[in-house]
């Protein structure tokens, strides 16, 4: 088994161009300020392209409650400024991860966040330590709930797709004779959509 002191590290690692190298990462002292909490500060220079911080070395849960570049909060919600080797189960002003891995690691774009010739990152997060199985099954069921959630948007493309079909047949200048046909044939789209538990908006 392995001590909690040498579980319970922060290790960062520095992109200069060139990957990450191991001779280009640093031990972070004193950053777990609790048990289930980082605080830290790191300065870099200009030449850093991305970043990866390693938040321990056990599979974990990690929440991120601030992380700031020279004062600007980092925008991980945004498309390409956050890489994980494990799950984003929660994207938006707070960001929570899941790592079913000994070597948990948290991937920073450095040079889409507009970085000067200094730099100074702040992190405060949440961390949880979990069993290796506890956070397969949470992996596992977050992929399954975006499974489902994909084929609901695809069933709901379809229904939309079959709507605007019948409205481009009918046309919107139909006359009164047809409009009847019309109103039936949205409700039998609506109302088989409301069944899959989709609403239909104009």
């Amino acid at each position: 088994h392995q001590k909690e002191s040498d579980i319970f590290k922060v290790q960062i690692y520095k992109d200069n161009g060139r990957g990450y190298q191991e001779e280009e990462s640093e031990f972070i002292e004193d950053a777990y300020k609790g048990d289930n909490l980082i605080e830290l500060e790191y300065v870099f220079d200009g030449n850093v392209q991305n970043l990866r911080i390693d938040p321990a070395f056990d599979s974990c849960m990690c929440k991120v409650q601030e992380m700031t570049l020279n004062g600007e909060a980092v925008p991980l919600g945004t498309r390409g400024i956050l890489h994980v080797n494990g799950k984003v189960v929660k994207g938006k002003d707070e960001v929570s991860m899941v790592f079913a891995t000994n070597d948990p690691n948290i991937n920073i774009s450095i040079t889409k966040l507009q970085p000067k010739a200094e730099n100074r990152l702040y992190l405060r997060m949440e961390i949880v330590r979990l069993p290796m199985s506890m956070a397969e099954d949470i992996q596992k069921s977050y992929d399954m709930v975006c499974d489902a959630v994909n084929h609901n948007k695809e069933r709901l493309a379809s229904l939309k797709s079959a709507k605007e079909e019948i409205l481009k047949r009918i046309g919107d200048g139909a006359d009164i004779s047809l409009e009847k046909e019309k109103e039936k044939a949205m409700k039998i789209i609506e109302g088989t959509a409301l069944n899959m538990g989709i609403t239909i908006k104009e």
